[in-house]
């Protein structure tokens, strides 16, 4: 039997189709784009990404149809959170969802903190504060455009969004639930007091339920429309991270994965929930696993690919183009030439503010130390170690908390950069590896739906089967402590830059 992944990103959606023997049957992927509109407000239309993903579903799909021993049985999807889209009673979007990373919330959350109290707001959600989170997205949707919020019958996740396009039903996991800012983590339910204080029905969001859920097979003309065999069963999977630390093997206690998309995020597992007081003072949050009884924290910064991306389309134009011509990847191509040593510069990652620990919106990125003899290939490597000093600090302030990552394994696009997880494992003085299959959403979101269709005893059996590592990365001690200096000086960038942004007029918390 064969079993389909899906992982919604915020540029892109990928689809897996795996054998229950791991196997890998077909893989297709297709790019989107956000929606950038005045004011620095950022949204994804859902239509869009409905089309990608249902165009990736067909090319798999019909990859499939010679594996007549294998027929597809039961598919499950990984998404990025936060974001969600309001839809009226017969699913049609009536606006475009509103990403992490724009604006909007802010006099929401405010007004949010005084009625319900920032302890009972983040104990009962495991989240630290922030405008970025669903709830707040909605309140302001309220509040602005009334019109819109009146004719809303669901305020959908994309996961939720896409389950209910395949199914017809409203239906949501523990994970994705709990980035809205209305999820109780510990009771597994819509927080009643939250949502009173906020004046926001919970019938508008999802049903609530463990990840690895079966919902029911996808509806007939959906499937046709699909090439999907008839009769596949649905399934819920969850939040991307996650998610792709299932699909990386992290489910137990002190192991992690480096996801490394657009953003980067390092999650660990746990057996019980952590909601330590020290944890939500450096805005890391405590939140439900994929996994049932497990729970997770994460460390991340926002742009990591996202930044690499900037280059390429900006500095890094020449050598995209020759990358073209050469029909290979223009981070390939980069990657062949930065050489071993240490580029010189810092680089403060900010381009779309910062994740964790400073989690400031308002925080811009900077290049530092560009000199007559600074080349475009010294800032790209500057950008790979400044994104990479980033993630230092996020486990060294993790520590702090009793949380402690020994080895990394290292998933998402940016896995395939053998020079960025030397760079990696040197800064970091850990080793990293790599996974035979580099996209862990999707193979997270295929390990829940094989498990729910009978194809595994269990989670741990399922990992066993079809995640594998690939390739080690150790660090080299000279290299470690060349960086060393370095990275001292990194630390204190941010709030230097902070203070002279503020001189500016610009607010950075």
């Amino acid at each position: 039997m064969a079993l389909l992944g899906i992982d919604i990103g915020t540029s892109g959606g990928k689809v897996t189709v795996f054998s229950d023997a791991g196997a890998i049957l077909a893989f297709s992927s297709k790019e989107y784009e956000p929606t950038a509109c005045t004011a620095g407000f950022l949204e994804i239309n859902a239509e869009r990404v409905w089309l990608a993903l249902a165009s990736c579903i067909r090319k798999s799909a019909a990859a499939c149809a010679d594996c007549t021993h294998e027929p597809i049985r039961a598919m499950a999807v990984s998404s990025f959170g936060e974001a969600a889209v309001p839809v009226d009673r017969r699913g049609h979007p009536l606006a475009n969802g509103i990403l992490f990373t724009d604006p909007r919330g802010q006099e929401q959350l405010d007004a949010l903190v005084t009625r319900v109290g920032q302890d009972n707001l983040t104990s009962c959600t495991g989240l630290p504060l922030h405008r970025m989170y669903t709830l707040l997205r909605l309140m302001w949707l309220r509040d602005t455009h009334p019109e819109i919020y009146l004719a809303t019958d669901k305020y959908l996740q994309f996961e939720d969004f896409v389950l209910y396009r395949l199914t017809g039903e409203a239906v949501t996991d523990y994970s994705l639930a709990a980035r809205t800012m209305a999820f109780n983590i510990l009771d597994k339910k819509w927080d009643q007091e939250i949502l009173a204080a906020a004046d926001i029905p919970a019938s508008i969001f999802a049903r609530a339920v463990p990840g690895g859920t079966p919902i029911g097979p996808v509806r007939p003309a959906m499937a046709a429309e699909l090439g999907l065999p008839a009769g596949v069963m649905v399934v819920t999977g969850g939040h991307d991270q996650p998610c792709t630390a299932l699909g990386s093997g992290v489910v137990h206690t002190g192991q992690a994965i480096d996801g490394i998309g657009t953003s980067e995020c390092i999650t660990t597992s746990f057996d019980q929930p952590v909601l330590d007081p020290a944890l939500f003072a450096m805005n890391f949050h405590c939140g439900p696993h994929v996994v049932p009884g497990k729970y997770i924290t994460f460390a991340y910064t926002m742009s990591a690919g996202g930044l690499l991306q900037w280059f390429r389309d900006t500095i890094g134009r020449p050598e995209r183009d020759e990358a073209a011509r050469s029909h290979i990847s223009a981070y390939a191509l980069l990657d062949g030439q930065i050489g071993r040593d240490p580029s010189g510069l810092l680089v403060l990652p900010h381009l779309d503010g910062s994740g964790t620990p400073f989690l400031d919106p308002e925080s811009r990125g900077v290049i530092l130390g560009l000199s007559r003899q600074t080349t475009p290939l010294d800032i790209y490597r500057a950008m790979l170690e400044g994104i990479t000093f980033e993630m230092r600090y996020n486990l060294e302030c993790l520590e702090k908390t009793g949380i402690y990552v020994h080895a990394l394994r290292a998933a998402g696009g940016g896995s395939k950069s053998a020079a960025w997880l030397q760079i990696k494992a040197d800064i970091l003085n850990r080793p990293v590896a790599t996974l035979e299959f580099s996209e862990a959403g999707t193979l997270g979101a295929i390990i829940l739906a094989g498990v729910a269709a009978g194809l595994y005893r269990d989670i741990d059996e399922a990992c066993r089967l079809l995640v594998r590592e690939k390739h080690h990365f150790e660090p080299v001690p000279t290299q470690t402590a060349r960086y060393e200096e370095s990275y001292q000086r990194y630390k204190s960038m941010y709030d230097a830059i902070k203070n002279i942004w503020q001189q500016g007029g610009r607010k950075c918390r």
